[in-house]
């Protein structure tokens, strides 16, 4: 992985991205800090330099820490506080059999009480719902089974790495 020090990203090939880190450090609130602040250079370069708008999406709250470095937060224009998902809104999803990109659930449709459990389980985050079937894919092939069951959902839900809901 090379260094493009004139725009500020990482190139792997010939395509480029940017660095992010997530919204939970394992170090000291000071390495937060400081890499935040690497960041927060990048993207405002970034934004200056291109002329595009961009898109932030984090954790609630995150405007409030962005507002300690005022020269990033003055390029802020809004921030949209998403709601959490309706009980029908996650019914008409998983009807439609939607799933994230790349992972396949069993063809058959799930059980009534299996859609239950992932909107008992998710209770409207779309971030749960979003990581739960692929943890869903993953305790379906070690177990060797064909179908899905709220024993799989929430064996998947208590293994997922995000904490609890």
């Amino acid at each position: 992985m090379k260094r493009n020090a004139q725009k500020g990203c990482n190139l792997i090939g010939n395509r480029s991205f940017l660095p992010l880190a997530g919204h939970q450090h394992t170090r000291s609130e000071q390495y937060s800090r400081r890499t935040f602040r690497i960041i927060e250079r990048q993207l405002r370069s970034i934004f200056d330099q291109s002329g595009l708008g961009m898109v932030l999406i984090g954790m609630p709250g995150i405007e409030k820490r962005i507002a300690r470095y005022p020269q990033f937060f003055s390029r802020i224009g809004f921030v949209y506080e998403f709601r959490a998902l309706s009980d029908a809104d996650i019914q008409a999803l998983l009807d439609q059999r939607w799933t994230p990109v790349g992972i396949h659930l069993p063809a058959s449709p799930p059980a009534p009480e299996v859609i239950a459990a992932v909107i008992r389980l998710t209770r409207g985050n779309f971030r749960l719902l979003v990581r739960l079937p692929t943890q869903m894919k993953r305790i379906l092939a070690i177990n060797g089974l064909e179908s899905l069951s709220v024993d799989v959902v929430e064996t998947a839900r208590e293994h997922l790495v995000i904490g609890q809901a």
